[in-house]
C-alpha cells in the first residue's frame, strides 16, 4: 500500500485513519516503519518496469529511458498481514489508481492497470489487457493548458 502522506484518499480508500493504522502496527499486521520504494535511474539503453498488485488489480509502471531516480513512501504489510489480506477481496477505486499514477510521475513513463483473473503458485498472474490509468481532472486541465500554449506559439 502506498503511503500518500497528507492525502485523504488513503483514509477513504481503505477506511484507514491514523489510529487504525497504529492499531494494525500494534497487532503486527503492518510494518511500523515508513519505507521507500525506489525506482532506479534509467539510462539511454533501457527502460525500467515495476509491477504492483493491489487486491485483484495489477498496476504496471514502465519508466522511460533517461529518467532520474524516483522514490515513493510505502506502507508494508507483514507476512501475517499479507496472509490475512488474501482473505479479503479488494479492488482499488479509480481515484486511488489515478493518484498512484500521478505519484509515479506519468512524465517518467507509462502507467497501466488490469484486473487479475488468476494467480498461479509460482507468483505469476493472468490478467485482462492492460489499459492506461485515466488522467485526473487536474492532469487533464494541465494537459489542455500545455496544448493551448503550444498552439498559441504557432
Amino acid at each position: 500500500m502506498l503511503n500518500f502522506k497528507n492525502e485523504k484518499l488513503l483514509e477513504e480508500e481503505y477506511n484507514l485513519n491514523f489510529s487504525e493504522r497504529l492499531l494494525l502496527e500494534e497487532l503486527g499486521l503492518l510494518a511500523a516503519n515508513d519505507l521507500q520504494f525506489t525506482f532506479n535511474k534509467t539510462d539511454n539503453n533501457q527502460a525500467n518496469k515495476a509491477v504492483f498488485i493491489i487486491g485483484r488489480t495489477l498496476v504496471v509502471h514502465e519508466k522511460l529511458k533517461e529518467k532520474p531516480e524516483q522514490q515513493l513512501q510505502v506502507l508494508v504489510f507483514t507476512k501475517i498481514g499479507q496472509e490475512l489480506l488474501q482473505l479479503v477481496n479488494v479492488s482499488p477505486k479509480k481515484e486511488y489508481l489515478q493518484l498512484l499514477a500521478t505519484k509515479l510521475n506519468r512524465q517518467n513513463g507509462l502507467v497501466q492497470y488490469a484486473s487479475i483473473l488468476e494467480e498461479f503458485a509460482n507468483g505469476q498472474v493472468s490478467h485482462t489487457p492492460l489499459i492506461d490509468v485515466p488522467l485526473t481532472e487536474i492532469e487533464k486541465e494541465d494537459k489542455n493548458k500545455k496544448e493551448q500554449a503550444e498552439n498559441n506559439k504557432t
